[in-house]
Order: C-alpha cells, then sequence, then structure tokens
C-alpha cells in the first residue's frame, strides 16, 4: 500500500458542515467488462476519473476525501482534501478497498460518504443533498432514490466502521447495511446519476441527462 496524504483535519475553504464527513472513493476496479482502463476513458472533456473526483471536489460539506486505487493507476489528483491510497489487494474485490478506505480515515469522522468512480454523472447537489439529508434525520444511513431504485453514493454512519472493516468480497457496504434495515434513510432524487454506471465503453456515449 502506497499513500499520499494530505496534513490532517485540514479543511476546504468555506466549509460549512456540522458533522466530520469522510468520503471514500473506490477506483480500483479492474475493468474486466470495459476492455480497458474504464476510468482513464474520455468522458464530458475530462476522464471518467476526473468527473466523479470533481463531483466530491466541488461539494463544501466534505471534510476528507480518501481515494483508492489499483497499483496501475496513473491520473494525478490536485486537492488539499485527498488521501491517494494504494491497495495492493484489490483483486479481493470492492470490499478490500472499502476496507482500506475505512482503516485509513481519520479518528474524527463522523459519517462516511461512499462513491464509486464509475458513477460519473452524480451531481455535487446529489451529494450535498444526501449529507444534508443525514445531518437533519437522524438515520444513520442515507441511500439515494432515483423512481423507486436505490443507487449510490451511500452514506453511513461512523459507528459501523468496526463492521465496514470485516466486508469481503464484491459487494460493498450492502453488507453492513442489509444488516441495519431500520436504521435506512432514503433520499428521493431527479438525478440519474445515481442508478447510472459505465459498464461498457458505449456507455460513453449516451447523451447527458
Amino acid at each position: 500500500m502506497s499513500t499520499k496524504r494530505r496534513p490532517p483535519n485540514l479543511k476546504a475553504p468555506g466549509l460549512i458542515n456540522k458533522m466530520h464527513i469522510t468520503a471514500i472513493l473506490l477506483a480500483a476496479g479492474a475493468s474486466t467488462r470495459f476492455g480497458g482502463d474504464k476510468l482513464a476513458a474520455p468522458y464530458r472533456g475530462q476522464t471518467i476519473f476526473q468527473c466523479a473526483l470533481q463531483n466530491l471536489t466541488d461539494s463544501s460539506l466534505i471534510n476528507d476525501i480518501i481515494v483508492i486505487v489499483n497499483p496501475a493507476f496513473k491520473q494525478q489528483v490536485h486537492d488539499e482534501r485527498i488521501s491517494l491510497l494504494t491497495n495492493a489487494d484489490h483483486r479481493e474485490g470492492m470490499g478490500s478497498s472499502l476496507r482500506l478506505g475505512v482503516m485509513q480515515s481519520s479518528s474524527q469522522t463522523d459519517a462516511f460518504i461512499i462513491v464509486l468512480a464509475d458513477m460519473p454523472t452524480v451531481k455535487t447537489a446529489t451529494i450535498d443533498s444526501i449529507i444534508e439529508a443525514y445531518e437533519t434525520r437522524g438515520q444513520k444511513i442515507m441511500v439515494p432514490v432515483y423512481k423507486g431504485k436505490r443507487g449510490h453514493p451511500v452514506m453511513m454512519s461512523s459507528i459501523y466502521r468496526d463492521e465496514l472493516l470485516q466486508i469481503t468480497g464484491d459487494i460493498g457496504a450492502r453488507e453492513v447495511i442489509n444488516k441495519h434495515p431500520q436504521m435506512i434513510g432514503s433520499i428521493e432524487t431527479a438525478d440519474s446519476g445515481v442508478v447510472f454506471d459505465v459498464d461498457l465503453q458505449s456507455d460513453c456515449l449516451l447523451p447527458e441527462g
């Protein structure tokens, strides 16, 4: 595991949230169905990875951004809130990347927002609305819903830190979420980006929704 970490407790300019929010951007996937380096593919004038990352860096509600990549990752990041971590065990699946992100997060973290790097069209406003709903409603898990379908990113309280550190395989946080149905809140959104992920090269050609 290699790291590129910013100084601890550095807040973004204009940060206005009440809680310490850590975003974990999962970007270590193998891109087997895509047929190439999916996150480096051109998308709306950037790469898929850059789009997903910018959706986080444009938010003033996020304190820390932990980006989990595989050893072949070559793109640059330029934000003082970012910690770039290389997951040498990425072939174990998404669970290993999420564990790494949680493990390396600040002890001050109140909640995690878990973001998939192959979902580049989630609007920053949507991310902010998930955070705001989490902070005001009292549920410990917050999930966006588009036309009746649950999507990403998902927000979870740090009270689930130990459970997140135990996950395995490629299902991400779903295993932990399913154990606590009574704690799940949902926020309806008109942002189709919460359910759109890039799997194939043809997905990069779809018109902006």
